[in-house]
């Protein structure tokens, strides 16, 4: 089940309903895409006609935090779950049977990525990583790691839109498994930030907790602004063109 928000498909079902879906199409033929979806990327893909129309495509996008959530509520589509992206690979590395390749953030970063995965993750396979400071030059040499590795997950952790480039241009190569743009899930995983608490998340204020441990975030909240402003044009767009029908 999906709801259509600004055009894009956002699943609606619950979270361990995603995670089977996900798996039961590790091994179909193509590459599996998946997008994390939040409130900047929306803005930020307004800007680049190509871009948006790619993440629209993508076979999985889910509603990553509360912004998404609003907003479907704001437009009366309907309600979505929130599936976070960091949430959604500490699942998926918890299952038995997976196995994946990291891609992303700095060396020294992971490198203890996967050091702390082997650890906490027994059940994961880790069967590859590279930094995400590669050139475009260099990045032939790292799809050919991937395909050589073969698996079952690719997590990118480069930020919108870089890594969702990268997945693009990996998809031509890639035939098989699942690839998942996570942002910056690999610096929790590598112990650099910490998860923001349950009660935190159930508020709806994972953003500002994820702000506070990062500064430099604030500097983004003009996408929020950005982004309310948005919503709300589209809701009168949508008004407008109700009345019109009803008049019609």
């Amino acid at each position: 089940m999906t709801v259509n928000i600004f055009g894009y498909n956002v699943v609606s079902d619950s979270f361990s309903d995603v995670v089977k879906q996900l798996i039961n199409t590790k091994k179909s033929k193509g590459l599996h895409r998946v997008v994390t979806l939040n409130p900047e990327m929306i803005v930020l893909a307004e800007r680049n006609f190509i871009t948006k129309t790619w993440l629209m495509k993508a076979n999985t996008i889910v509603a990553d935090g509360y912004g998404v959530k609003w907003a479907s509520k704001v437009l009366g589509k309907g309600s979505v779950n929130i599936i976070s992206g960091v949430d959604l690979v500490i699942n998926l590395l918890q299952k038995k049977g997976l196995s994946f390749y990291f891609v992303g953030s700095s060396e020294d970063v992971i490198k203890k990525v996967v050091e702390n995965s082997k650890r906490d993750y027994p059940n994961a396979t880790i069967v590859g990583s590279a930094h995400g400071f590669f050139s475009e030059f260099d990045s032939p040499d790292v799809i050919k790691s991937i395909l050589e590795a073969k698996p079952d997950v690719i997590l990118v952790g480069m930020g919108f839109p870089k890594q969702e480039y990268f997945i693009q241009t990996l998809a031509q190569y890639c035939h098989s498994g699942v690839a998942i743009g996570v942002g910056g899930t690999f610096e929790v995983l590598a112990g650099v930030k910490s998860l923001a608490p349950s009660w935190v998340k159930a508020r709806g204020w994972e953003w500002i907790y994820r702000a506070i441990q990062d500064p430099k975030r604030f500097f983004r909240w003009k996408y929020l602004v950005y982004y309310i402003i948005f919503t709300f044009q589209n809701f009168f767009s949508l008004e407008k063109s109700e009345l019109k029908t009803k008049d019609f």
